[in-house]
C-alpha cells in the first residue's frame, strides 16, 4: 500500500530511512497521489526528483529515469510544468543518442512551448540539436524560442540572436543547395525573411554572403592584408568555406558545422594571446596544448559547467577544422600537427577520466575526419557506447537512500581540495544566512559561482583538465529552502 502525502514530516521520515529502490516506488507513488502546492513544497519534492534522477543517470538506469520523468509529466503536468528544464533536457540527450528523434520531439515539448523559461537550458539543449544535427528539430526551437526570448525580462539584450544565427545557417545552406543544382537564388526573398529574426535590411550582408557561397578563396597577398586588416570579416568568409567542405565531405548541415567552427574559434580568439600573434593565419591557429586545456577545464568541467557540450564539440571539432585549413593551405604541417598532437593527448585523457561519455556521442554522427581512420573511429565509438553498459540495480538496503546530505558528501569526495574548501565556507554562508532568516532579516542570495571563479589552480599539479574530468558529471540540483 502506498504511503500517503498528506503527512508530509512522516511521509520524509519513511523516504530517508528507505534504499534507493523504495525511494524510487515512493516518488512514483506520491506522483500518482493528488498533491497541493504545499505538500509539494514540504516534501521537497522538485529536489527529490532532481537528486534521483541524478542517481539513476550514476547508476545507468536511464530507462528507469525516463519513466520517472513520464510520470511526472502525465500525473503532475503543473509541476512538471515548472521543473521541465531540470528533468527534459534528460530526455532529450538520451534519446538523441538512441537516435529516436520522435522521442526527442516529445522531449522538447516544454521547450518549444515555453522557451523562454530557462533561456540558459534551452541553449544548452539547443547546442545538442546542433551537435547531433538534428536539423529540423534546431530549426524548430529557434523558431519557437526568437520572440519570446526576444520578449523576455529575464533574457540579457540580443539573446535572441543565439535563434536567429541559427535560422540564417539554415537559410545559407538552402542558398547554397540551390546554387549546387544551377537554380537561382531568390537573394530579395533571403534578405525579407533574415529581416524577420533580427537581421538589418541592408543588401550589403547578403551580398557577402552571396560572394562567399559562390567564390573560391585563396591564401594569397590580398587574403592575408584583410586577415591582418579585418580578422574578423577574414574568419567569416574562412567559415563559409569551411561548412560547404564539411557539407560536400562529411554530409554534415551548416547548422552543425558552424557549431564545431565557433566552438574552435572562440577558443582561439579567448586565448590570452599578442595582438601581433593574430595577425595571419599560420600565427592565429597555432595553439598550446595548455591553453586547449584551460579552456576545455573551464567548459567541460565545473560543477555548474553548462558548456560541457560545446566542450566535446570543441576537442572532437579541432581535427575537423584544422584537415580542412592544411587542405586549403591556410596552415603550414608544423602548425597542423602541433593542433593534432595536443587535441590527441587531451582526448586520450577525457576517455581515461570521463565517465559519462554516451552523453557526447554526437562526436561520431559526424563521418571520421580524414586525419582519423575508420578503424580507431569506430573504436572510440564502441568506447563511448560502453560508458551505458554497466548497470548497477538500485540499492536495497535500508537507510542507504538518497537524501539531501548523501548527495552533498558523494560530490564532496569527487571535489579537489581547493574546490572542497571553497564549498565549505559557502555552506557556513548558507548556514549564517539562514540564522538570520529565522530572525526576519534577508540576506541576498549566495551563488555557488561566487567562490569558484576565485579560485587559481597551483602550479605543477595535475592537469586542469584531468581534475575536472575526475568530477561527477551530474549537476547539483536546484537548492530550495525547505520548512522542515
Amino acid at each position: 500500500m502506498a504511503l500517503s502525502v498528506t503527512d508530509p514530516e512522516q511521509w520524509y521520515t519513511v523516504y530517508e530511512e528507505a534504499s534507493v529502490k523504495q525511494q524510487y516506488e515512493m516518488l512514483l507513488d506520491a506522483l500518482a497521489q493528488p498533491l497541493t502546492p504545499d505538500i509539494i513544497e514540504d516534501l521537497d519534492l522538485p529536489m527529490l526528483l532532481a537528486m534521483m534522477r541524478d542517481e539513476l543517470v550514476h547508476t545507468n538506469q536511464l530507462e528507469k529515469a525516463v519513466a520517472l520523468i513520464h510520470a511526472l509529466h502525465e500525473q503532475q503536468p503543473e509541476l512538471h510544468q515548472e521543473e521541465f528544464p531540470f528533468l527534459d533536457n534528460l530526455l532529450i540527450e538520451y534519446f538523441l543518442y538512441q537516435d529516436d528523434l520522435e522521442q526527442v520531439r516529445e522531449g522538447l515539448g516544454q521547450f518549444l512551448k515555453n522557451p523562454a523559461e530557462d533561456i540558459d537550458q534551452t541553449l544548452i539543449t539547443l547546442d545538442y540539436l546542433k551537435l547531433y544535427d538534428a536539423r529540423g528539430l534546431a530549426i524548430e526551437l529557434c523558431q519557437a524560442a526568437y520572440e519570446p526570448v526576444k520578449e523576455s525580462p529575464k533574457a540579457i539584450r540580443a539573446s535572441e540572436m543565439a535563434f536567429s544565427n541559427i535560422l540564417l545557417y539554415d537559410q545559407m545552406q538552402c542558398a547554397y543547395e540551390q546554387l549546387q543544382h544551377g537554380e537561382t537564388v531568390d537573394w530579395d526573398a533571403f534578405l525579407e525573411k533574415s529581416v524577420q529574426y533580427g537581421f538589418p535590411k541592408k543588401p550589403k550582408w547578403i551580398a557577402e554572403i552571396q560572394q562567399n557561397l559562390t567564390t573560391e578563396l585563396e591564401n594569397n597577398p590580398a587574403f592575408l592584408a584583410q586577415f591582418k586588416r579585418d580578422r574578423s570579416t577574414a574568419l567569416q568568409s574562412i567559415s563559409v568555406r569551411f561548412y560547404q567542405y564539411m557539407a560536400e565531405q562529411k554530409q554534415v548541415s551548416f547548422i552543425c558545422s558552424s557549431a564545431i567552427w565557433k566552438a574552435v574559434i572562440s577558443f582561439l580568439d579567448n586565448r590570452q594571446t599578442p595582438r601581433k600573434k593574430l595577425s595571419q593565419p599560420e600565427l592565429y591557429f597555432a595553439f598550446e596544448q595548455e591553453e586547449l586545456d584551460q579552456s576545455l577545464t573551464q567548459m567541460i568541467g565545473g560543477l555548474l559547467s553548462m558548456a560541457q557540450a560545446k566542450g566535446f564539440g570543441l576537442l572532437w571539432g579541432i581535427p575537423y577544422v584544422y584537415d580542412f585549413l592544411l587542405a586549403k593551405q591556410f596552415i603550414s604541417n608544423e602548425v597542423y600537427q602541433q593542433a593534432m598532437d595536443s587535441t590527441n593527448a587531451l582526448k586520450a585523457m577525457i576517455l581515461e577520466n570521463y565517465p559519462k561519455l554516451w552523453r557526447f556521442d554526437f562526436v561520431h554522427r559526424w563521418q571520421p575526419p580524414d586525419s582519423v581512420s575508420v578503424e580507431a573511429f569506430g573504436a572510440e565509438a564502441r568506447q563511448f557506447a560502453a560508458s551505458l553498459e554497466p548497470v548497477t540495480p538500485l540499492s536495497e538496503e535500508p537507510g542507504k537512500g538518497v537524501t539531501h546530505q548523501t548527495f552533498i558528501d558523494n560530490l564532496k569526495q569527487h571535489m579537489p581540495p581547493e574546490v572542497l574548501e571553497a564549498f565549505e565556507q559557502l555552506v557556513a554562508e548558507e548556514g549564517a544566512d539562514e540564522e538570520e532568516e529565522e530572525e526576519e532579516y534577508i540576506q541576498p542570495i549566495v551563488r555557488f559561482r561566487e567562490p569558484i571563479e576565485d579560485y587559481k589552480a597551483p602550479k605543477k599539479r595535475k592537469s586542469p583538465l584531468r581534475l575536472a574530468a575526475e568530477l561527477p558529471d551530474e549537476k547539483p540540483p536546484k537548492q530550495r529552502k525547505k520548512k522542515r
